[in-house]
């Protein structure tokens, strides 16, 4: 299993502005579970980080991925999608 440090956890829930009470029930856990993360008492496996990120998104940063992922697969019909440089 991988584990976060205990700054990407707080790091995290910062950036979605949210408070320990608020972050803990983003994913069905109490506020001391994520105080035991943020404080490094325990360690939070990676993928549980990285699902509170996508639950908390902000819109901007959703508008940003999802154009991004359709500029990418964007091909104007009646053309293929050109082959990689060599």
């Amino acid at each position: 299993m991988m584990y976060v440090d205990k700054l990407e956890v707080k790091a995290a829930r910062a950036k979605a502005g949210h408070t320990p009470t608020e972050a803990g029930a983003t994913l069905g856990k109490s506020y001391r579970t994520w105080h035991k993360w943020e404080g490094g008492e325990c360690r939070m496996e990676r993928i549980a980080l990285e699902y509170y990120r996508l639950l908390t998104v902000n819109a901007a940063d959703a508008l940003a991925l999802l154009s991004g992922l359709k500029a990418a697969r964007t091909v104007p019909p009646g053309r293929k999608r050109p082959a990689p440089a060599q």
